[in-house]
């Protein structure tokens, strides 16, 4: 059957989907994306919410009996296409797919890291003593040792105890290596239908794994959906780092058997015997002299007024290197040594605005921030060259080059789809002419957002949801809101994820404030958003850490920053906040944007034109009338 044909109105898929309608966009989209694998081509897709893109790439990929690579930025969406899309795909074909979901490892407990925990148990407070006991009991009884299956709630200091980053882990040279999951369910995937990965599981694969592994691993076709994450995911990943907890686990990669090799280990322990001084010694005196002088700068003053670490790194790397490298562990551990000279090197070299220190479990993480074309080119050389990369926000106005040249890949072929929804007759938007500018007074805008909040809710009997770009403002108005009005207010942080969007639902006359993991990623219940407000637009901070990473990374001048980087992200995160309010074909709603620069601005016109195209409420008023109709 042709794939076209696996759409209409005859095929499985309208058995396996009550209410199914042939979507043209969806095949459309399908199509495009069955070419980009049979020409080897790398295909660039917008596809707004609503056209199904899911079960596009997935019957594309597998619908001639081969075999695919998806790759997503969300745990969510990497659960509906386990639990949902996948297993209505297999419907549609009529034959069985199998698959594996691959997390990134801080969702996988570490055998070794809580045989550790386990062994340094009295030095841990009780509730962490509580937790580790837990932890052992639970994973002997779980064969998935995935930590979204724990019921009980880890602190992010108990999850790094029993958990390691790509870099720590010692792979098959680790005692612990045949009681590992995540290896298990490595191994796994590579004879599976569908490999469902993650933005960062991927790009931390690629930039460290050999090329024999990953021949294995890529002999299919490749999708990377939610793809206006790579930027963000990228940055993290690609740019060169390092963190000082490697070395706890370096002792482990030598076998003590030779002289030489026994002087090594007791280098490495000695090191980091070192390392717990200088680290302790450093936050001694930040406590003692000044609590708000910043760690990372402390740190990088160190190195640079006192560079031993170096000239140790060095030597340890000469004397494995002089053992001839006979054994694998030490070809790891000389792999690491080198990695770890190189990022201490640019911190002596480097200016100190491209030098990035952050604590990590109380150790510091140091990256490098220098561009990342050349990783960019060589992850996509490790890639098949055929390859989907879709997401609902890529174009700014109708152009998405720029967003190819933020991750230096090359498209043979761009498709926008259009909308799915009529946003002409489902939409309305409201730019309040009296909404105060982000910059203004903090009290003043926390009151007139509740006010407005209070009057939007009380036209559309609740079911507002308001989505914010700053935590404290956030609570600020939730707290007005809950002592001036009779409305059930729900906010990011009260209740897991999920248990909130039921609440909300399930109440009914509630307003929902969220803050950046709503906007994106996120299906309401139908009927339970009528209203979607938010606070303003969602610019990068240009002090940011990851603003200023990311400059360094597509090297931009500071002139250049705006324009090619603060406005088109910016526009990304707005698109994706909007696209939390229409959902469905039957659905319609009210979007409000509290800021002014959308109509003061000269920017504000291409953001405009960027969104959905939808009828402008003349004035709050207005909008409330809407609202009641709804």
């Amino acid at each position: 059957m042709s794939l076209e044909k696996l759409f209409d109105q005859e095929s499985q898929l309208a058995h396996v989907l009550p209410g199914y309608q042939p979507r043209k966009s969806q095949v459309e989209c399908s199509i495009a994306i069955d070419k980009a694998f049979s020409d080897a081509t790398a295909l660039l897709v917008e596809a707004p919410t609503g056209i199904g893109k899911s079960l596009a790439y997935l019957l594309a990929g597998l619908h001639k009996g081969e075999r695919l690579l998806v790759s997503t930025a969300t745990k969510s969406l990497q659960e509906q296409l386990a639990l949902k899309d996948i297993a209505i795909a297999a419907r549609a074909l009529k034959r069985p797919i199998s698959h594996v979901v691959l997390k990134g490892r801080r969702n996988y407990i570490c055998p070794l890291k809580l045989s550790d925990a386990l062994q340094d148990y009295s030095s841990f407070d009780d509730v962490t003593q509580s937790r580790l006991l837990q932890l052992e009991h639970w994973q002997a009884n779980d064969d998935t040792q995935d930590l979204d299956n724990f019921t009980l709630d880890l602190t992010d200091q108990q999850r790094r105890q029993v958990t390691i980053q790509s870099a720590e882990c010692l792979s098959e040279y680790c005692p612990k290596f045949s009681q590992c999951r995540y290896q298990k369910q490595r191994l796994a995937a590579i004879d599976c239908d569908v490999v469902v990965v993650n933005h960062h599981w991927l790009l931390s694969e690629l930039t460290m794994a050999n090329d024999q592994d990953w021949i294995r691993f890529t002999e299919r076709n490749v999708v990377l959906d939610e793809a206006h994450w790579l930027p963000k995911v990228g940055l993290q990943i690609l740019t060169r780092g390092w963190w000082f907890n490697a070395i706890l686990q370096w002792p482990l990669l030598v076998n003590a058997q030779s002289p030489q090799a026994f002087e090594i280990k007791q280098a490495i322990l000695n090191l980091a015997q070192q390392l717990q001084h200088w680290l302790t010694d450093i936050t001694d005196i930040e406590t003692d002299i000044n609590p708000n002088i910043d760690r990372g700068e402390r740190l990088l003053a160190a190195l640079n007024n006192n560079p031993v670490w170096l000239g140790q790194l060095n030597r340890l790397q000469q004397d494995i290197t002089a053992l001839q490298l006979n054994d694998p562990k030490l070809v790891l551990l000389g792999t690491q040594l080198t990695q770890a000279c190189e990022v201490l090197s640019g911190c002596l070299h480097l200016p100190t605005e491209q030098v990035q220190i952050e604590f990590v479990g109380g150790y510091p993480q140091i990256r490098l921030l220098q561009s990342t074309e050349k990783s960019w080119q060589a992850l996509w050389n490790k890639l098949p060259k055929g390859k989907a990369l879709i997401s609902s926000s890529l174009a700014i106005e109708e152009d998405m080059n720029w967003f190819a040249r933020l991750i230096g890949v090359t498209p043979q072929k761009k498709l926008r789809l259009s909308q799915t929804f009529d946003y002409q007759r489902q939409a309305q938007l409201l730019i309040p002419n009296d909404a105060p500018h982000p910059n203004a007074d903090f009290n003043q805008r926390a009151h007139y957002l509740a006010m407005l909040i209070s009057k939007l809710a009380d036209a559309g009997q609740g079911r507002c949801l308001c989505l914010f770009t700053n935590l404290e403002l956030m609570q600020q108005v939730a707290l007005m809101l809950s002592q001036s009005t009779q409305l059930k207010v729900l906010v990011q942080g009260q209740y897991p994820q999920g248990s909130l969007i039921q609440r909300f639902r399930l109440l009914g006359n509630s307003v929902l404030l969220a803050s950046k993991s709503f906007w994106q990623g996120v299906d309401m219940p139908s009927g339970s958003v009528v209203c979607t407000l938010i606070d303003r637009i969602p610019f990068m901070s240009p002090q940011s850490k990851s603003a200023v990473a990311m400059q360094h990374a597509m090297a931009l001048s500071q002139q250049q920053t705006f324009n090619q980087l603060t406005l088109p992200m910016g526009i990304l995160e707005l698109k994706q906040g909007v696209g939390r309010l229409i959902r469905r074909e039957n659905q319609r709603g009210l979007l409000v944007i509290c800021d002014p620069r959308l109509q003061t601005e000269a920017y504000g016109t291409k953001m405009l034109a960027s969104l959905p195209q939808m009828k402008r409420c003349s004035s709050i008023e207005a909008a409330l009338d809407y609202l009641r109709e709804l």
